[in-house]
């Protein structure tokens, strides 16, 4: 069965997966674990988009060091 990422509850462990999809679900989670400077940005979403595999743990770490403005 294919992960909905609008409506999915997301964890700090929840996988991406090849279907990955920047959506408002995914959004929110984002906004409550970084905060409301929180903003998707074309170079993040190719990030998430091409590292199937990881969690979204890993994804706010890599925003923190890579992405963060």
């Amino acid at each position: 069965m294919k992960f909905n990422w609008h409506s999915e509850k997301l964890s700090l462990e929840t996988k991406l997966d090849k279907d990955y999809k920047s959506t408002q679900n995914v959004r929110r989670f984002f906004k409550k674990h970084l905060g409301d400077d929180f903003h998707f940005n074309v170079p993040f979403m190719t990030f998430l988009k091409t590292h199937a595999g990881i969690t979204l743990g890993d994804a706010i770490t890599e925003w923190k060091k890579n992405f963060k403005p």
